[in-house]
């Protein structure tokens, strides 16, 4: 009934999502006149901002916007097309950042983090970095103490590396980090509050794939959620039909099918909605595997054929062959 409810609020909210027909058509046929239909001025601010990252295109911004808009456009278009010469011509600090931060994001560029200004989004571009490379020198070039902790805490639990956890400055995150680094589940249950320690067995249970770490868990809600990181870590469906919260015991079935790409493990699933759902998510991880395999076999075709000419014109022109 909670998923139901949940699964409702987001059918709700997702309609607050949706373009209004003047900026959809603005942005189907990628002409900004036509936002000039819309009578709010907000909303056609946003109309011609939603058109010029369509198309890829910052003189959209320049025609049609001033300030703030002008920059949160350009900051825009530079994510979309990964560009950092239209992230510099940003002149407010934040959006500059909020560009850098969309393009590190998909290219996993630590040398962004350096060209950010502000602190909230330099900060987080080395935490994305830690975790993303595993490495926790990231972690040293954060300037707050608190942030700082948060990622080698952060590092330390998913590399289960004491030695990372060592350099938590705050003691109790340090003693927990010890914890699920050694999956010391005694550890976790001395901690002061109920939800700590239940944090700290999830860990457990999600990095260590231990169920009896779960098991000690008293809010049920997570321990459904630890069994299934449980269990989609060590890939073994079979755990998750023992999980009592659905929500939970769907997703553990739906991981490991998309992991295996399965579908026949999709059918423990039981609701045909979700059944379904799964079969298509396995579907396309599918295909985008046979996408990822063409690609690899064409690039290879490719170089062979540039190897080939750069070998034949050695020969006839070089060696003389």
């Amino acid at each position: 009934m909670r998923w139901l409810a949940f699964l409702s609020i987001v059918v709700l909210m997702s309609g607050c999502l949706f373009e209004d027909p003047i900026t959809t058509e603005a942005i189907q046929k990628k002409d900004p006149e036509i936002c000039k239909d819309l009578k709010d001025e907000s909303e056609e601010q946003h109309c011609f901002q939603s058109v010029a990252e369509a198309a890829e295109d910052t003189r959209i911004c320049d025609k049609y916007l001033t300030g703030q808009k002008k920059d949160s456009c350009y900051s825009d278009v530079g994510g979309k097309t990964q560009d950092e010469g239209i992230c510099e011509k940003i002149k407010d600090d934040n959006e500059r950042d909020r560009c850098y931060d969309t393009i590190m994001r998909s290219t996993n560029d630590a040398e962004l983090c350096g060209k950010m200004t502000t602190g909230g989004y330099k900060e987080t571009c080395y935490s994305v970095m830690a975790n993303t490379k595993k490495d926790p020198e990231y972690c040293k070039e954060i300037d707050s103490q608190t942030t700082r902790d948060r990622c080698y805490q952060g590092l330390g639990e998913v590399l289960k590396d004491t030695h990372v956890c060592s350099e938590i400055t705050d003691s109790k995150s340090r003693e927990q980090c010890y914890a699920v680094a050694l999956g010391d589940t005694s550890a976790c249950e001395k901690l002061t509050s109920q939800y700590e320690r239940d944090e700290c067995l999830l860990k457990i249970g999600q990095f260590h794939y231990e169920d009896k770490a779960c098991d000690k868990i008293k809010s049920e809600s997570t321990k459904s959620n630890c069994q299934r990181l449980s269990a989609v870590g060590r890939n073994d469906s079979s755990k998750c039909s023992s999980i009592k919260e659905y929500y939970s015991r769907m997703l553990c079935f739906e991981g490991i099918a998309v992991s295996k790409r399965d579908v026949n493990i999709c059918d423990g699933i039981g609701n045909q909605t979700y059944v379904r759902e799964c079969y298509e998510k396995v579907g396309d991880a599918i295909r985008a595997d046979k996408q990822a395999e063409e690609d690899k076999t064409l690039v290879g075709g490719i170089k062979k054929q540039a190897n080939d000419k750069i070998s034949k014109f050695v020969a006839d022109n070089i060696l003389g062959i």
